[in-house]
């Protein structure tokens, strides 16, 4: 059975990609392409 470590976590392996791997342009990539899935179809209340 698998034990947690204190260590584990869900943010730490995505947040190193992003702040440490990616390059500038890489991550205005990463936003745009998040920004324009989360937008589709959505509509004013």
């Amino acid at each position: 059975m698998y034990k947690p470590h204190a260590e584990d976590d869900d943010f730490g392996q995505a947040g190193t990609l992003v702040r440490k791997v990616l390059s500038d342009e890489q991550r205005e990539r990463l936003a745009q392409n998040i920004i324009g899935h989360v937008g589709n179809n959505v509509s004013q209340p």
